[in-house]
């Protein structure tokens, strides 16, 4: 088989290359998959543990089921139709609803600052050093955040805000890689992949978060999750070069078919046509669409455990459950 590249010819006698072991491109994609993995992982964890980090106050069970929909979901009821006391939920903190929200909102803060200067570290400096170093940060701040919870709110808000931060930088490092390592052909698979390793570690984080609260404690979200963020950090400085040409033991064959098709103009410093694009109707479509999207996805993501676990009083292990499974249906719509 064939494939052209502008004005190129590739045989397909490269895959008998490949064959022999794995590309150093896929090295950098699957890493790339497990890195977003993390970086949500840590993002969301808080969202299931603060259920399990805040003592609910004493409420009252509504003991008529003929008005509750989906009743087996719910705490077991008494046969009595009186309102009886709840048993008050287990935790460390007593903290109002409002500080909750400005806790669980607090990385945001952070993570709206870093998105772009991002972009333009990451063509500078190189994506690899930027990456590694936003992941460990965040992975040693999200191994330190139940020091910062028993502490106080403040060393909590700022953990997260610096978690934020750090993670701002993640996606845009992720895709100057991409532009690197991707042959054109494979650009859109390989930025796919990466990108989806964010939807299985928000799925996987929900689903884990509230059996680990459950069984071992909700501190360990946090030591669990930021361990696998720093292991994953080892493993991407070891295995991931800046550039292909860079790599010492990527064979040519891979290099020309990187090369191929890439266009090294993009790469080159130009002045960016602000007037144009603030002017631009398709851009300001793309802008409020986009903000409309991140806005109801975030405050899913963020606010739904805290919503299910004290308004639908859904215990922790199906809350997690049934968050993590209407997330996976929705990343398995994006893909059909």
């Amino acid at each position: 088989m064939k494939e052209r590249y502008g004005n190129y010819f590739m045989i397909e006698s490269y895959s008998k290359i490949e064959k022999k072991s794995i590309p150093k491109r896929w090295i950098v994609v699957i890493l790339g998959f497990f890195g977003a993995f993390n970086i949500y992982a840590m993002r969301v964890n808080l969202s299931v543990a603060m259920v399990a980090m805040v003592q609910q106050p004493v409420d009252y069970e509504i003991t008529n089921t003929s008005s509750i929909a989906c009743i087996e979901l719910i705490r077991p009821i008494k046969k009595s139709d009186q309102l009886t006391p709840a048993p008050e939920r287990e935790g460390d903190f007593e903290w109002s609803a409002s500080t909750q929200a400005v806790i669980l909102g607090s990385f945001f803060y952070g993570y709206v600052i870093t998105q772009i200067p991002g972009g333009n570290i990451s063509e500078k400096y190189g994506a690899k050093w930027l990456l590694a170093i936003a992941v460990l940060t965040t992975s040693v701040f999200t191994l330190i955040t139940p020091f910062a919870a028993w502490w106080g709110v403040y060393p909590l808000i700022f953990v997260r805000m610096i978690e934020g931060l750090s993670e701002g930088v993640t996606f845009p490092a992720l895709y100057a890689l991409v532009g690197r390592w991707a042959p054109k052909v494979e650009r859109s698979r390989m930025s796919a992949i990466i990108v989806s390793g964010s939807d299985f570690g928000s799925v996987v984080t929900f689903a884990l978060s509230g059996l680990i609260c459950a069984t071992l404690g909700w501190p360990f979200v946090f030591y669990i999750f930021g361990i696998l963020g720093i292991i994953w950090t080892a493993f991407w400085l070891w295995l991931v070069y800046e550039t292909p040409e860079s790599h010492p033991s990527i064979t040519e064959e891979e290099i020309k078919l990187i090369q191929y098709g890439r266009d090294d103009k993009v790469w080159e410093r130009s002045a960016t046509p602000w007037k144009s694009m603030l002017t631009s109707k398709y851009v300001w479509a793309m802008i409020i669409v986009h903000f409309g999207l991140s806005w109801g996805f975030y405050t899913f993501l963020t606010e739904l455990p805290t919503y299910m676990a004290r308004i639908l009083h859904f215990d922790i292990k199906r809350m997690s459950n049934f968050r993590g499974m209407r997330l996976f249906l929705y990343i398995s719509k994006q893909y059909i």
